[in-house]
């Protein structure tokens, strides 16, 4: 590393984001799912997000979800470790 250089990382991703993740036929729900969930791992590994903080790795999972994905998490009740999401 040259003298003066930033060690800091910085999340990049030279390859498209998954599909989102496909809900409106119920017959496949499960098979769309463990296929998002296949190329959301590689993704992940691949563009290096693995080593970025958590809450940034949700972030970009849920803006890569899409948004009948979001608005099913939307209508859950999910508990956190510190709050209770609505």
């Amino acid at each position: 590393m040259a003298t003066g250089a930033s060690s800091s990382r910085h999340f990049t991703a030279n390859m498209p984001p998954p599909s989102k993740l496909e809900l409106t036929d119920r017959v496949s729900i499960k098979r769309n799912w463990l296929r998002f969930q296949r190329q959301w791992s590689n993704y992940a590994i691949a563009s290096r997000l693995t080593i970025e903080p958590e809450q940034f790795q949700v972030a970009v999972l849920l803006t890569c979800i899409g948004d009948d994905a979001n608005d099913v998490l939307d209508g859950m009740r999910l508990q956190d470790k510190k709050e209770t999401v609505f």
